[in-house]
C-alpha cells in the first residue's frame, strides 16, 4: 500500500492523488491508440520521400484534453530530418530563443568570449565522433531560420554553464521504474524552464540507420534529451545530473541524440557513455531482451561511469545515487533544493510497497502528481521566481511497447498512448 500523506490544498484546476488515481483508472481504456504509422503491419511509408516531413497521425487525447502535441513525421538523412524539423517547427524555435533572451544572451556571450575555446573544442569534439547529430543540428538552424552557432550553443548550454561555474536553474525530472518479474513499467516527469511549456514537440523519424524513433522534443535542441521510445522496444529517459566537473568533449545533447538509434540495451550503453563525454547525465534504458524484461541506470560524470540492472522499484532523480558515483562533486546548493526533496518524497511514498508487481501505471502518475514540497515538487508549477515546469509526463509499458504521454502535468490528466511496432516488423 502507498502511503499517502496529507494533502495539500490543489492548485486550481488540479487534483488530489485519490481523484487522481480513480480518474486515470477510468481513463485508462480512453485514450486512443496512436500506432507509429505504417509500421504495425510492417508496411513502409511508400510516399515519403527521403527529407519530406508529413504532419498527421496525432493521437486523439483521454476526455477532457487541453492539447496534444503536435507530431511531424519525416525520414532521410541527418540534414533532410533537421530542415524538415526546423521548417514545421521554426516558429516554436525562433520563440523560445525570444523568451529566454536575457539567458540565451548572456550563454553566447559567453561562447563567444572567454568560453570560446572551449566551445569550439566541444563541437569539433562533436563534429569527429557524432557527426550525422551535428549535421542535424546544422538542418534545423537552417530550416528554421536561426543562426547555426545559435542552436549549437543552446545544445552545449550544461557544459558552458558548468564552464562559467555558474550552472543554470535546472528544474530537473523525475523517473520510477517497476522491474517485477514480467512486469516492467517507467514513468518519467519531463521538467524543464516554463518558456518550453507550451513549445513541446514529437518526432517520428526514419533515419538513415533504419532504426525508428517516437521522441518528445524541446524547440531548438536535438531529439533525445526528453522520452522516446525506438522501433527495437527500447524506452528511454534522461535525467540532468549537475556535476561540478567539465571538460571539453561532446555536449550530452549530441550523445542522448545519437542513443536513439541504439538497437539494444549493451549498444545505447556504449553509444551514451562515450570517453570523449563532456559532462555529467544519467539515463535509464528499458526493453525485452531474449523475451525478458530489462532496465538498466546508468550514472556518469565526465570520467566516469556505473551501471546498474534495476530490479524491484527504482527511484531516480537529479543527482548521483550509484555507491561508486556518490563521492563525485555536484552543485549542492540545487541538489539540496529541488533534486533531493523530490528523491525523498518519491522513496518514502514507495517505501512501504511490499510487492512491486501491484503497482500500475495509475499509481505511478499519481505519484508524479504529488505537489508536496513544491515549487520543488515532483510535479512542477511554476510559482513565482521560480520558473520549472513538468512539460509532459511519460509512463512506458516496455512489455506492451506502449508509451502513454500526458501533455504538461501529469496531475492535469491529459494523455494519449503510442505503440511500436512489433519485432518482425523491423527491417
Amino acid at each position: 500500500m502507498i502511503r499517502r500523506p496529507p494533502e495539500e490544498p490543489p492548485k486550481p484546476g488540479a487534483q488530489t492523488r485519490r481523484e487522481l488515481l480513480s480518474r486515470a483508472g477510468a481513463l485508462l481504456g480512453a485514450a486512443a491508440l496512436a500506432p507509429f504509422a505504417g509500421w504495425l503491419t510492417g508496411c513502409r511509408a511508400s510516399r515519403q520521400e527521403p527529407g519530406e516531413a508529413v504532419e498527421g497521425g496525432v493521437p486523439v487525447a483521454a476526455p477532457g484534453a487541453r492539447r496534444e502535441f503536435p507530431l511531424l513525421d519525416v525520414s532521410g538523412g541527418p540534414y533532410a530530418v533537421g530542415t524538415a524539423i526546423g521548417k514545421r517547427f521554426g516558429t516554436e524555435i525562433r520563440t523560445v530563443f525570444e523568451r529566454r533572451r536575457a539567458w540565451f544572451g548572456e550563454l553566447r556571450r559567453f561562447a563567444d568570449n572567454e568560453g570560446r575555446s572551449a566551445f569550439e573544442a566541444m563541437i569539433e569534439a562533436a563534429r569527429r565522433h557524432v557527426p550525422d547529430v551535428v549535421e542535424e543540428a546544422r538542418g534545423m538552424a537552417d530550416g528554421a531560420r536561426v543562426p547555426f552557432r545559435d542552436v549549437l550553443v543552446l545544445n552545449a548550454r550544461s557544459e558552458l554553464e558548468a564552464a562559467q561555474l555558474a550552472p543554470g536553474a535546472c528544474p530537473g525530472c523525475s523517473t520510477i521504474v517497476v522491474a517485477s518479474g514480467e512486469k516492467l513499467l517507467v514513468a518519467h516527469n519531463e521538467d524543464g524552464d516554463a518558456a518550453w511549456q507550451d513549445l513541446m514537440f514529437l518526432v517520428r523519424v526514419r533515419p538513415s540507420s533504419g532504426v525508428r524513433f517516437l521522441a518528445l522534443c524541446y524547440a531548438g535542441i536535438v531529439p533525445g534529451n526528453a522520452p522516446a521510445l525506438n522501433d527495437r522496444g527500447l524506452a528511454i529517459v534522461t535525467n540532468y545530473i549537475g556535476t561540478v566537473a567539465w571538460r571539453p568533449g561532446i555536449p550530452r545533447y549530441f550523445l542522448d541524440r545519437q542513443a536513439l538509434e541504439a538497437r539494444n540495451i549493451e549498444e545505447a550503453i556504449r553509444l551514451a557513455v562515450h570517453p570523449d563525454r563532456a559532462y555529467g547525465f544519467h539515463h535509464v534504458f528499458a526493453t525485452i531482451e531474449h523475451g525478458r524484461p530489462r532496465a538498466v541506470s546508468v550514472e556518469a560524470t565526465p570520467t566516469r561511469s556505473q551501471i546498474r540492472e534495476l530490479s524491484g522499484v527504482y527511484v531516480h532523480t537529479n543527482h548521483l545515487v550509484l555507491d561508486e558515483l556518490q563521492g563525485e562533486a555536484q552543485v549542492e546548493t540545487y541538489l539540496q533544493k529541488s533534486s533531493v526533496p523530490r528523491y525523498t518524497t518519491l522513496t518514502r511514498e514507495l517505501a512501504e510497497v511490499a510487492d512491486p508487481a501491484t503497482l500500475g501505471t495509475a499509481e505511478l502518475v499519481a505519484l508524479l502528481s504529488s505537489h508536496e514540497g513544491r515549487p520543488f515538487s515532483p510535479c512542477r508549477h511554476p510559482e513565482g521566481e521560480v520558473r520549472g515546469a513538468t512539460v509532459a509526463c511519460a509512463a512506458f509499458d516496455v512489455p506492451r511497447r506502449r508509451l502513454r504521454l500526458y501533455a504538461g502535468n501529469p496531475c492535469e490528466g491529459a494523455y494519449a498512448e503510442y505503440v511500436a511496432p512489433d519485432p518482425e516488423a523491423v527491417a
